[in-house]
């Protein structure tokens, strides 16, 4: 079972929200979710946790109904697998996956949030008779827990760690560290795995508005300008939503991820080559990156009664791809400072490297190289930029 959908739901939502922005005299490209704003303020680690205590990144999550949802159905359709168990709720924010997880049947569960956030959310999970003897609150950074904390191994490990490009913001780091000091053998991890996409885009619209426009400025010609709009404009990632018909390609996985196993070196730095087969005539205006993440069975977890096979689970997925429901992620979006024309069955060909940000290891680095051949006009491109996501 999959949260995704397509279709033009999807489409008119994306478009509603750009012309939102428009209307209020915001430009589209630089359309950015609260979280990424108040995340990128400060250093990387008191920022961090002071950002997750002001309640609008929260109530911004919890908005996200189709994140949020997709959590529930995961734990609630497997409520099986969560009877009796001892559960850890890795950067719980406002507990509301450890709450489906005590809805689901848990015996007990572990709360941690490194964040302010907590002293609001013990008000509201004191006041409920669910969570009684049953739900535990750590106001502390995994990395700063004991076994005094938590004395005891958890059978399942659940957490909303998942950032721009699935990577931004480094929680993966803790919650693979509480992995290995409690999670016991055979136990789960909530979600599984993950997987990173990559396509080339189309987006005319962009350069006309952010570009172009400066060709005739109120009959005056601003081309010199064109330079300096295209740094502004395209320095950074773009967070937003992307059309499905702005996708020139088949999307490839950039790559896969299981849980249960990984390592640092696995994500912290890689790379990937990529040959794409433009399906359309159209140019190259970048790159748009995503993710999906999928809730499924590794292993059943011990349990004082016999767990129940694995075939009876309900597999989720939840998608972040420009054809899924739309996400508080949206997408993220590489642009290059000049067009590169293509015609329907040419290759895009190149490298994309991934890595942590050696001075900020909660930002990304992320540079691409790449050349277009038009077999038309029998023009050819190289390009190669890096971005910083931050």
């Amino acid at each position: 079972v999959s949260t995704q959908s397509t279709g033009t739901k999807r489409d008119s939502e994306c478009l509603k929200e750009r012309k939102d922005a428009q209307d209020k005299g915001e430009t589209r490209s630089f359309l950015e979710p609260k979280k990424l704003k108040l995340l990128s303020q400060g250093s990387q680690f008191d920022s961090y946790f002071s950002g997750y205590s002001h309640l609008a990144i929260h109530e911004f999550m919890l908005k996200d109904q189709n994140r949020t949802t997709a959590y529930r159905e995961a734990i609630i359709r497997n409520n099986d697998y969560f009877k009796d168990k001892v559960v850890m709720d890795v950067g719980a924010g406002t507990c509301i996956l450890s709450l489906f997880c005590l809805q689901a049947g848990a015996k007990k569960v572990y709360a941690v949030e490194g964040s302010e956030i907590m002293t609001e959310t013990k008000k509201v999970v004191d006041s409920l008779s669910l969570t009684s003897g049953k739900l535990c609150l750590l106001n502390k950074r995994v990395e700063e827990l004991s076994v005094v904390d938590i004395p005891e191994q958890v059978d399942i490990i659940v957490s909303e760690w998942m950032g721009y490009c699935l990577f931004y913001e480094g929680m993966l780091d803790s919650v693979l560290l509480a992995r290995d000091k409690w999670l016991k053998p055979g136990g789960m991890l909530y979600p599984s795995s993950a997987s990173l996409f990559l396509c080339p885009i189309t987006d005319e619209e962009v350069f006309q508005e952010r570009v172009f426009f400066w060709n005739d400025v109120y009959g005056f010609d601003y081309s010199e300008m064109i330079p300096y709009a295209k740094k502004c404009a395209f320095e950074e990632p773009v967070v937003e939503c992307v059309l499905p018909q702005n996708l020139l390609s088949r999307e490839v996985k950039v790559g896969e991820f299981s849980l249960l196993h990984l390592k640092k070196e696995n994500y912290k730095t890689f790379s990937f080559s990529f040959d794409f087969v433009s399906m359309i005539v159209a140019p190259v205006h970048g790159f748009v990156m995503w993710f999906d993440v999928t809730f499924d069975c590794t292993s059943p977890s011990p349990s004082p009664s016999p767990s129940p096979p694995k075939e009876s689970f309900h597999k989720v997925v939840l998608s972040t791809s420009p054809e899924a429901a739309p996400t508080h992620w949206k997408q993220t979006i590489f642009y290059f400072d000049e067009e590169m024309s293509c015609s329907q069955d040419d290759h895009i060909k190149g490298e994309v490297r991934v890595s942590a940000n050696p001075d900020n290891l909660r930002f990304l680095d992320v540079s691409f190289s790449l050349s277009v051949h038009n077999s038309i006009t029998s023009t050819s491109y190289t390009a190669a930029k890096n971005f910083l996501l931050k």
